[in-house]
């Protein structure tokens, strides 16, 4: 518990110190809605308070809906203590505000990473890193993000890392057309020994629909990882699929 303590109170001075200079400057909130067969389906809200004309507080939380990220151990309890994520950053904006860095911190709350067999405050710690470059013809977002156990509340914990790379070309204002390639490896520790595998590598095409103020993408490709059917013992390569509005 003293090292949720610390981060809440290292959170709320962070906030404290980057109090914004001017109250007309822009704010913004975004909902985004997204699903693929990894992580299921996760809603998140997304954030923003401005501090000066380059600089912005931001946070997040992501409402983890699978029932792989909660209580799964019997039918009655499918989806219960289900994970919950939040975040706070700053957003620094160069060239213009063609390049944005939002590097953030978060905090995860369940049983998923610390092998609890309850739901237990800081489940999970989330230093992660956002960048995207945007020019009239340009579209280049990429992430890393870091979900690390807090706390060992079982004798297995698990840590993953995911990082995206999606680079675009905006064909107009309402049309991107772009490439995404998306790693997860995940970690299991379990008797002071670890083992990291690659959980999926994603590599497939994206469209991307801007209407107004919303937008609308889609993703479908390759799994590189192979894995091995049971029924004729050979290497195949699996599907993956992206669905996200915001």
């Amino acid at each position: 518990m003293k090292r949720i303590a610390t981060v809440f109170v290292i959170a709320f001075l962070f906030g404290i110190g980057l109090k914004a200079e001017n109250t007309e400057l822009p704010s913004s909130f975004t909902v985004t809605l997204a699903q693929d067969p990894a992580f299921g389906f996760y809603p998140a809200v997304y954030g923003s308070i401005g501090l000066s004309e380059t600089t912005s507080l931001t946070c997040y939380g992501v409402f983890w809906t699978s029932p792989g990220t909660g209580n799964h151990s019997s039918v009655d309890k499918i989806g219960y203590d289900l994970l919950t994520e939040f975040g706070i950053g700053v957003n620094f904006s160069m060239i213009d505000g063609a390049l944005n860095v939002n590097p953030s911190l978060g905090l995860a709350n369940g049983i998923y990473q610390s092998g609890a067999d309850r739901p237990v405050v800081g489940d999970n710690i989330v230093p992660q890193c956002a960048v995207t470059y945007t020019t009239e013809s340009i579209y280049l977002p990429m992430y890393i993000i870091y979900w690390k156990a807090l706390r060992k509340e079982g004798p297995v914990t698990l840590d993953l890392i995911d990082w995206c790379v999606m680079p675009g070309l905006n064909v107009n204002k309402n049309l991107t057309v772009g490439l995404c390639l998306d790693h997860l490896l995940t970690t299991v520790n379990a008797n002071d020994e670890s083992l990291t595998t690659t959980s999926y590598l994603w590599l497939g095409p994206y469209l991307k629909l801007n209407i107004k103020n919303a937008s609308v993408s889609f993703s479908a490709g390759l799994d590189l990882v192979d894995y091995t059917t049971i029924s004729a013992g050979e290497d195949q390569i699996k599907d993956y699929y992206k669905l996200t509005t915001s």
